[in-house]
């Protein structure tokens, strides 16, 4: 109900003509959803070695970013936004048995930045964000294996996961390529290519190591702690407001011209 009741009131106030939360004198509010690509490398440490001493494959020295749906609001200097971002590890070999171990891991995270640089077509911002993810790590069988090897699934292959808070501190910079020009309102279509670097710090687990539902106990530690880059593209909508002018203002205490005054050339300077 309060869904609908805001999307009446929106409706009603865009018939009207008037915005019904209007911006406190922003110059520049755009909104841009995009999708990205990137690269990640989390440090696997204790894990890692644990993993070998049982024969297993070593996993990878990169994550890479299959997947990256993010939204941002640009309210003039001011850039909240969301991310849903998945990284998979690549590069791992298979171990004993021809097990192949694969890392994935995706964060869901709400951020918020401040344009420390705001040109018309180019943006400079720190942003800090705080965000869930959830980490996978699966061993199974690289290539065909025979009826019973898959029925024994115990011996066969393994899914572990677990939950961990985040603090993501970073620096994003990019810039704003139009598409055609502004309209009536004021309202511009384009693109905007966004560079963001920075890393991810753990800060507690939320949920440790289980296997369906079931707690694993004695697993080596995992820390979520993990530099990235990425590229993100997002077709956007852009407001300007634009420039209010104001007129001269004739000084009121100008002295009041006489009746002879008013006649004549200085009538007209009047």
């Amino acid at each position: 109900m309060h869904v609908l009741a805001l999307i009446v009131a929106l409706a009603s106030s865009a018939w009207a003509g008037k915005p019904l939360f209007p911006p406190p004198e922003l110059d520049v509010t755009e909104v841009a959803l995009g999708a990205g690509f990137g690269f990640a490398w989390l440090d696997r440490g204790a894990w890692d070695a644990a993993w070998t001493d049982q024969g297993f494959a070593t996993h990878g020295p990169l994550d890479i970013t299959p997947l990256s749906v993010n939204g941002e609001l640009y309210a003039n200097r001011h850039v909240p936004g969301f991310d849903y971002i998945q990284y998979q590890n690549v590069g791992g070999q298979p171990g004993r048995e021809d097990v192949l171990t694969v890392l994935r891991y995706s964060l869901t995270e709400l951020s918020y930045g401040y344009a420390v640089v705001k040109q018309r077509d180019f943006w400079l911002l720190p942003r800090v964000g705080a965000g869930l993810v959830d980490v996978e790590i699966n061993a199974q069988p690289e290539g065909p294996v025979r009826f019973l090897e898959a029925a024994d699934e115990a011996r066969q292959s393994l899914t572990v996961s677990k939950q961990a808070m985040v603090l993501d501190l970073g620096l994003g910079f990019g810039g704003f390529i139009p598409f055609g020009k502004r309209d009536a309102l004021g309202i511009q279509s384009g693109l905007r290519l966004t560079v963001r670097a920075g890393g991810l710090i753990q800060l507690f687990d939320t949920a440790g190591w289980n296997t369906h539902g079931q707690e694993v106990r004695g697993a080596p530690d995992l820390r979520v702690d993990a530099p990235y880059v990425r590229l993100i593209l997002s077709p956007s909508l852009v407001h300007r407001a634009p420039h209010v002018t104001t007129r001269k203002r004739r000084r009121t205490d100008a002295p009041t011209p006489t009746e002879a005054e008013l006649t004549g050339p200085a009538a007209e300077a009047w």
